[in-house]
C-alpha cells in the first residue's frame, strides 16, 4: 500500500525485476539470422506512444508524446512550436504572458487575462512547449523557468531562460477521461480573495488521451506530405578537421542482434 513517503512494493519490484525478451520486430534480416535496426521514426514513436497507454503505461505514453513534435520539427527543419502549431492545429500567442503570470490580481484582472487566454486559445503550442520542458526535465507539471547553461561563459555559472514566460499557467496538469475527442479537461485559476487576490495562479488540464489523438493525426498529416520524413534524423559529420568534406555514415535506431529461429 502507498504511503505519504513512497510504495515499498513498488521498489522492491522495481529492485527484482528481471528484464523480459519482447516479442520482436519480423524482418528479413532477423529471419535470416542477421541483427535487425529499430528506427526511431515518427510512425514507430506514435505507435509505441499508443501501445504503452494501453498496456497502462500512462507517464510513459505522456513522456513520448511530448517528445514527438522535437523529432518531427527535426526531420522537417523548423521548430517545436512551429511543427505543433501546424499539424496541431494550436495556436501560437502574441509576445509575452507575463501580466497573466503575476501573482496579485483583481477581479478585473483576471476577466482581461482570461478573455486575452481565450481569444488567442486556451492550450497553445508555446503551453504544450512548456508542458513538454517540465514533464521531460523535471517530471512535474509546474510551468517554471529553464536553466541553461551559456556555453559563452564559465561552464560552472547559469543563466535564467524564461521561456515559461509565453504561458500563462503556472501549472498544466495531465489527466484521464477515456475520452480521445476533447484535448482540455479544465482551466481556471486558484486566487485567494473577493475584489483583491493574492497567489492568483491560472492552470489548466489537458486530456491525455486527446493528446495522443491529436498527436497520432498531426504526424500521419506530417508523413503524408513527404513520405520521406518518416524515417530517423540523422546528420553527416567529419571525424577532423582535414577530412571536413568527407561525409561519415551515423548510426540510427536500436539494434535487435537477436535472430529469429525457422
Amino acid at each position: 500500500m502507498q504511503t505519504d513517503k513512497y510504495d515499498r512494493e513498488l521498489i522492491d519490484a522495481i529492485d527484482k525485476r528481471e528484464p523480459k525478451l519482447v516479442e520482436q520486430v519480423k524482418t528479413i534480416e532477423n529471419e535470416c539470422g542477421f541483427p535487425t535496426v529499430i528506427y526511431r521514426s515518427p510512425s514507430r514513436l506514435i505507435k509505441e506512444c499508443e501501445d504503452a497507454y494501453d498496456c497502462g503505461c500512462v507517464i510513459a505514453a505522456l513522456t513520448l508524446v511530448l517528445t514527438i513534435p522535437d523529432v518531427c520539427s527535426r526531420l522537417d527543419g523548423t521548430d517545436y512550436r512551429t511543427w505543433s502549431a501546424r499539424y496541431l492545429q494550436l495556436k501560437r500567442p502574441k509576445g509575452s504572458k507575463e501580466k497573466e503570470r503575476a501573482p496579485e490580481k483583481t477581479q478585473k484582472e483576471v476577466a482581461e487575462d482570461f478573455k486575452c487566454i481565450e481569444s488567442e486559445g486556451i492550450f497553445t503550442a508555446a503551453d504544450l512547449y512548456q508542458l513538454r520542458c517540465s514533464i521531460v526535465h523535471a517530471g512535474s507539471s509546474v510551468i517554471g523557468k529553464e536553466e541553461t547553461k551559456d556555453k559563452d561563459k564559465d561552464k560552472d555559472k547559469k543563466k535564467k531562460k524564461d521561456g515559461a514566460k509565453f504561458s500563462p499557467y503556472r501549472t498544466i496538469g495531465v489527466g484521464l477521461t477515456g475520452n480521445p475527442e476533447n484535448l482540455l479537461i479544465s482551466y481556471g485559476h486558484d486566487g485567494v480573495g473577493i475584489d483583491e487576490m493574492t497567489n492568483c495562479s491560472y492552470s489548466c488540464t489537458v486530456n491525455l488521451e486527446g493528446l495522443i489523438r491529436r498527436m497520432a493525426k498531426g504526424v500521419e498529416k506530417f508523413i503524408l506530405e513527404d513520405p520521406t520524413r518518416d524515417d530517423e534524423y540523422s546528420f553527416e559529420k567529419a571525424e577532423s578537421i582535414e577530412d571536413k568534406e568527407t561525409p561519415v555514415t551515423t548510426r540510427k535506431g536500436i539494434v535487435d542482434y537477436r535472430t529469429i529461429s525457422n
